[in-house]
């Protein structure tokens, strides 16, 4: 018995000298992960803002295919949208 506890105790012995270089590897790579997170949420805001700009662009595109462009009710209404629609694209 005296035998088995003395060998875990070298085991842990051994442990405890390795946690200092898993702990810096951990940190190590802690930080990667919230680097690339911080890229990560830098380029979905403009991807998002793209991708807004984009069904803007459609939802106008296909009002101005249907509307009639000859009717003075839709006139003002229509300009303003080709407006947008050049605005967006």
């Amino acid at each position: 018995m005296a035998y088995a506890i003395n060998e875990t105790g070298c085991r842990l012995e051994e442990m405890n000298q390795r946690l200092p270089a898993l702990e810096a590897s951990i940190k190590a790579i802690v930080r990667k992960c919230e680097m690339n997170k911080f890229r990560v949420d830098h380029v979905v805001g403009p991807a998002a803002a793209v991708l807004s700009v984009y069904n803007v662009a459609n939802q106008l595109q296909k009002w101005l295919l249907v509307a009639d462009p000859h009717d003075s009710d839709l006139l003002i209404p229509y300009i303003f949208k080709v407006k947008r629609l050049e605005e967006a694209l």
